[in-house]
């Protein structure tokens, strides 16, 4: 509320200025429009509306106007009639014809992103007079979320009482898509995501290393892991960017791989440890959950260095708009990464 607090008084820090103005004329009047109001044209003709706005909000969330009102003919009239407004005010084309639907225009899209933001801000004030809950949205990885994000959560509420947090488990691909749309307020990912619009602080690096059940790793020890690594069961990932990176390296290092499990998901691979019959090449971070009495950690050599570069990353017009989001990288960056610096003021 500081910042709000900050624009609230730099709008009310006006007012001495026009009364001087008018004591000094004795009498004479201020004239609004040179004074205060910049924005009279947004009201010299109807059309625009918090209404249709957050109306057009929703259409765009939902991927077009039949998926936003599910079969309502009632409801797509309506829509489709204040989208028609919205364009006649803005004298722009907000949308385009798709073969049986719509899609947006640029400055569809971009209205979008400028009616969400606002309309954000908006909830926050008024969740925030009422002392209810603001709302703030992390987007990342289901491995990212469970075993860096979630055991951190304790922390962050202490410094940020009274917002509830959303944790969204999504690819890199679209939580950074939800980002840049403001439909989502914070996100980790990879660094190669970080798009135009979207700011970023580095998260400190995630290392990977082998886990093993205490069940398969009996006489298993750091001098006998390459000889033994090929008997060991392997649950692994169905695919992507990690295990053609960590195949790759065994290759090259001449390490023979026994893929006994695939999987869809990284945590997946990690309850197939816990369950003892399977051993993972996991992140560091997953230990939060593995049980060290059951399950022993091995350093490979030959992935030793291997780190995937991760950052928090927010869009720069949700920090101008909404304190939240900003106070809440200030909260989580130090957590993330304690050497980091914050953001500029």
């Amino acid at each position: 509320m500081v910042n709000q607090g900050g624009i609230l008084f730099r709008i009310f820090s006006h007012v001495p200025i026009i009364a001087r103005r008018g004591l000094a004329s004795h009498g004479a009047e201020c004239r609004m429009p040179d004074c205060m109001d910049k924005f009279s044209a947004l009201f010299a003709q109807g059309g625009l509306s918090l209404d249709r706005l957050r109306s057009f909000v929703l259409v765009v969330e939902a991927g077009g106007l039949a998926r936003a009102v599910e079969g309502d003919e009632a409801r797509a009239s309506l829509l489709s009639r204040q989208i028609r407004e919205l364009e006649s005010f803005f004298g722009v084309a907000l949308t385009r014809r798709r073969g049986k639907g719509i899609a947006f225009t640029a400055a569809g899209e971009e209205l979008a992103r400028l009616a969400r933001q606002h309309l954000q801000a908006l909830d926050d004030f008024r969740r925030a007079c009422r002392a209810e809950p603001r709302i703030i949205r992390l987007v990342a990885g289901n491995s990212i979320l469970e075993w860096l994000l979630v055991p951190l959560l304790a922390a962050l509420r202490a410094k940020l009482p009274g917002v509830e947090f959303e944790l969204l488990d999504m690819r890199t691909r679209d939580a950074a898509l939800q980002l840049t749309r403001l439909t989502a307020d914070l996100g980790i990912l990879r660094a190669d995501a970080v798009t135009a619009g979207l700011a970023s602080l580095p998260v400190r690096p995630i290392g990977f290393a082998l886990f093993v059940p205490r069940a398969l790793a009996v006489g298993l020890t750091p001098a006998n892991l390459r000889r033994r690594f090929s008997s060991l069961p392997i649950a692994a990932p169905i695919g992507g960017q990690f295990r053609d990176d960590f195949e790759a390296a065994a290759e090259r290092a001449g390490w023979r791989l026994q893929r006994a499990l695939t999987c869809s998901t990284i945590t997946h691979a990690a309850r197939a440890v816990r369950s003892g019959s399977f051993a993972a090449i996991l992140p560091e971070t997953a230990v939060v959950d593995l049980d060290p009495a059951q399950i022993q950690r091995f350093t490979l050599p030959f992935f030793r260095d291997y780190r995937r570069p991760l950052c928090l990353v927010w869009n720069v017009r949700a920090a101008e708009t909404r304190p939240l989001v900003r106070q809440t990288v200030e909260a989580l960056a130090p957590l993330l990464a304690p050497a980091v610096r914050r953001p500029a003021a």
